[in-house]
Order: C-alpha cells, then structure tokens, then sequence
C-alpha cells in the first residue's frame, strides 16, 4: 500500500451549499443557441461489487498505477446513489436522450451491469431513450483483460447456447459457484460473487444481448439473421426503430457484426473465447441536423494477461478495428451534408492506439465541422480543437469532480456544447482512510463502513469522516461464512438506499457530502498514470 493509503489523508472540502449549477464553458447555451435539443451525458460511474473476492488487479501495484484500482469504501458504497443523483438532476433540462458513455460497471460483473438498469428503472416518471457505448470496464476483467477463463477442471463452463446462437446471448463462461466449489479457485467469478443473485462475470456477448433488449422498450427491433446464419463464424447486427416510436422518431438504426466463440469439445484452455471482443455496433440517430454515431472503441481482441500486456491491454489502449471502421465510414457516408456530425464513444482519441488516431482524425477531418464525445479519462470536463473538429471529454460521475454533462445540439449553425455540472457539498468535512483493511473479500473492506453509513444520524455535525477498518469479526473460512457476512453487508446497504429515499432530516445530503469527500481524498493519491 502506499505512504498516503496507509497514513491519514484529511481534505478541507469547502462549506458551500449543494452546488448543482453548471460550471465553465456555458457559452453554447447562450442568447439565441437556446433553440435545439439536450442530451444528457454519463460516463464512468463503474458501480463495483463489493460483496466478492478482491483479485490481482485490485492489489496495491495495481493502485499505484492507475489509482482507482482501490477506491475508499464508502465511495464504492454510495457511488450508486451519486448516480441516482445525477439523473435526478440532470433530467430536469428534459433531455431527448440519455446518452451513456460506457464503464457501467468496475470489476466486470453482470450484477454490476444490472444494479444501473435498477438505478434507471425505478425512478419515477418516464426516461428517454437511453442509449449506451460500451465500455473497457463492461465486459473485461477489471477493464483489462479478455484473456482470463475457467480453468480446464470448472465444471458446467460452457455457454449452451452461445456458440450456435445467430445473435449474441446473455450468458457467461463461469456456471455459478456451489456451495462445494473451494473458495478463491474461480477468480473472476468469485469476483461477481453475489450470494443470492446470478451476478457473473461478463463479455462481449452479454453485453451487446443485454443492451439490445433494452432498446426494445423504446422502439428498437433487432433484424431476424436469414436461416442457416450460423453456419460461419459470424453474423451481421442490423437494428431498426418502429416508426413513431421514440427511437422512430430519431430515425435510429444499428450495424455491427456478432463474433461467436470455437468451443466444441475443448477445455477452456484449448476454446476459443476472444472472437466475441470484436463483435461492435455502430448506432446512429438524429435530432433535427444533427446526426450522432455512438461507436465502440473497446474492440481489443489482443488484452491479454502477457509480456505485451503494458501495450495491449484494454484499459490503455482503446480499440476500433478494421472491421468496425468500414461500419463507421459507411454510415457517416449516409449522413447528409447540411447535418452536424457528433461521435460518441468511450475513450478518448488519443487514447487511441496511433494508426487507429491517425485514420479516425484524417477520415473525420475530411467532412468537418465534427464534434466527439468520449470519457474513461476520469478527469474533468474538457475541449478542444482538432483537424476542423473538436473533442469534448467528459468526467466520470464517481471519481474527482464528479459530473455529469448537458450537451446542447443547436438548431441553428451553432456547434454542439457541454455544460459540466459536478457535485458539491453541504458542509466542510474531512476524510480519513482506513488504517487497514481486508485485501482478500471486499465483502469484509467494506462491511464495516456501510454500518456506519446506515446508522448515521445526520443531525450531529461532521468534521472528519473516519473511515472504519476491517471489522474483527469478518472472518471467511468457508462459502457459508461468505454468506453470512454478505447478508450482513446486503442489510447495511438496503438501510443506507433507504434513508436516502426518505431523506429524514438530510441524510442524503449527508451521504452525498461523504462520497464527494471520499472521491477528492482519492483524486489526491498519487498514480503513474494521473
């Protein structure tokens, strides 16, 4: 661990009230740029399972360099409720989309992925279109990695559906874990672990089923592959939107390409699993001039646990393809000319690898008069020119300064812009890390800060938030144990949602203050990569 984890970190975060007002850049919202459309932005929230194992990636080499490998408990405990809260917000400007930029989740689960579907869905009144670009941190292991499968011994691994299935399906590598199964054998899936749930870990097929099917309750119709379409290694993703539907009225449409796995009789050492991490879509719709293509850029066949890993690796590297490429340059093609272009995507351009920069840039530079979204970097909101163009990077809604974005498509000759609004808090507060904590269950690291979340009374005040270390009790021998603290953690939870729904006496305020003072503390680690 590092001199700040291990030490006392404490951070003034100034007295102010509840700051939900946009920050700089607000000048395309202006005078007569008001007329257009809105369309609300997330990225990054990546909600982390906190009741499984902590693996490899989460160690403290791995906190060294990237420094979110490890957030602060409580704000992996609240980063859902920043997130209800930034919707809550943020829906207010009646946007016409909620545009998703990807890293749903952290470690990689489904669980992860299904807890944002749950934020979303049991919010009060209707949502827009919700529409989503895939994220490193939705389908590979902590971001990372595509290479990690069962081992050979793994009983029950093998999708029964995947591997002849004309279009993607919603399933894992990993069966689910008997109570029999010895405990820290399964890696990433006792990652996912949840006791109780299906929670496993994901992959590209998962993904793009789960994101198709949630499409459908706004219109979307996934075209029926032709008979004997699983006679090849892949099959063409085509989407349509039913007229005057809410993705009708966009003229939404989908391409992509949907790569199966080689198992056959193999062990999992022996199968094929990567073909699934180039499958993409490339999604387009429109408000009024303003065509929107949402790209995947975490199309990394190569992220494999290896000598190349430092270059190859999907966390570092984002990945378009050659495949996906011909896809975007298609469908721009189809994009009238008197239309503004916005891309959206995951990462950054120049997070890039340099030939898939240099052809992006070049290609776009053609058409000009472009705008592209993108997040991962987890820093603040920010804009800049390129080639005839212009790139507006978006934070995350977990990590420093915590935003969320409007970004407002003019109806006139004006170009798209971003209004960030971040997170603020109610009063000053300190945060102090854990002096230790369990590096084996995160079950167990952060079982003792949602007690005290759960039982915080809002009325006393605050000055410094002491972060409470690995309870004594939390000792896992057995699967039954795992259970128990789990149940004991999901309780904690339940507790702290609700009293964020009632709000008695300013409890969410309170909590919000907290997350936001655990998420600076950390901005403030040192990383190799910050």
């Amino acid at each position: 661990m590092n001199a700040n984890r291990l030490g006392t970190i404490k951070l003034a975060v100034s007295a102010t009230a509840l700051l939900l007002g946009a920050c700089s850049n607000m000048s395309g919202l202006a005078g007569g740029e008001q007329a257009g459309r809105n369309v609300l932005v997330v990225a990054d929230p990546q909600l982390h399972n906190v009741h499984g194992l902590s693996l490899k990636q989460m160690a403290p080499w791995a906190d060294f360099v990237s420094g979110v490998a490890i957030r602060p408990p409580e704000l992996n405990l609240l980063a859902p409720l920043v997130l209800d809260h930034a919707l809550t917000d943020g829906l207010k400007s009646n946007p016409d989309v909620l545009l998703v930029l990807g890293d749903l989740g952290n470690i990689g689960c489904s669980g992860e992925i299904e807890q944002f579907q749950k934020i979303l869905h049991e919010r009060p009144g209707p949502l827009p279109p919700v529409i989503m670009a895939h994220g490193n941190h939705d389908t590979y292991l902590m971001g990372t990695l595509n290479s990690y499968v069962p081992a050979d011994e793994a009983p029950n691994w093998k999708p029964a559906r995947m591997e002849k299935s004309p279009t993607p399906t919603d399933e894992s590598w990993w069966d689910l874990p008997t109570v029999d199964t010895p405990m820290q054998k399964t890696g990433w899936r006792d990652g996912c672990y949840q006791p109780g749930t299906t929670s496993a870990p994901m992959n590209k097929s998962r993904w793009l089923a789960k994101y198709l099917a949630s499409l459908a309750q706004w219109g979307a119709v996934v075209e029926t592959p032709a008979a004997g379409a699983t006679d090849g290694p892949s099959t063409p993703i085509r989407v349509q939107a039913t007229p005057g539907t809410a993705l009708g009225k966009m003229g939404y449409v989908a391409e992509g390409v949907w790569h199966r796995p080689a198992f056959g009789d193999k062990a999992p050492s022996k199968a094929s699993f990567t073909p699934t991490y180039s499958s993409y879509i490339v999604q387009r719709f429109d408000l009024d001039k303003t065509s929107t293509l949402v790209i995947d850029t975490s199309v990394c066949l190569n992220a494999g646990a290896n000598a190349a890993f430092p270059i190859t690796n999907a966390g570092m590297w984002g990945c378009i393809g050659l495949e996906q490429f011909g896809t975007i340059e298609r469908m721009v093609a189809q994009v009238p000319a008197d239309h503004k272009l916005v891309v959206a995507s995951h990462f950054p351009i120049k997070w890039l690898g340099p030939l898939e920069t240099l052809r992006l840039v070049r290609f776009l530079g053609k058409r000009g008069n472009w705008t592209y979204l993108s997040a991962h970097s987890h820093d603040a909101h920010s804009d800049k020119r390129i080639a005839r163009g212009r790139e507006i990077n978006m934070g995350s809604t977990t990590d420093w300064p915590m935003e969320w974005n409007i970004v407002h498509y003019p109806g006139g000759a004006g170009v798209p812009a971003a209004a960030p609004v971040r997170l603020g808090r109610v009063q000053e507060i300190g945060y102090i890390h854990p002096v230790d904590f369990d590096d084996r269950f995160e079950v167990c690291r952060h079982l003792a800060a949602a007690e005290k979340l759960a039982k915080l009374d809002p009325a006393v005040p605050i000055k410094e938030w002491m972060s409470p270390s690995t309870p004594a009790d939390c000792r896992i021998a057995t699967r039954a144990d795992w259970h128990t603290h789990s149940s004991r953690l999901a309780e904690h939870v339940a507790r702290i949602h609700a009293r964020y729904r009632e709000n008695k006496d300013g409890y969410r305020d309170r909590v919000l203050a907290i997350a936001a003072a655990a998420s600076e503390a950390e901005s403030h680690e040192f990383s190799l990569i910050k």
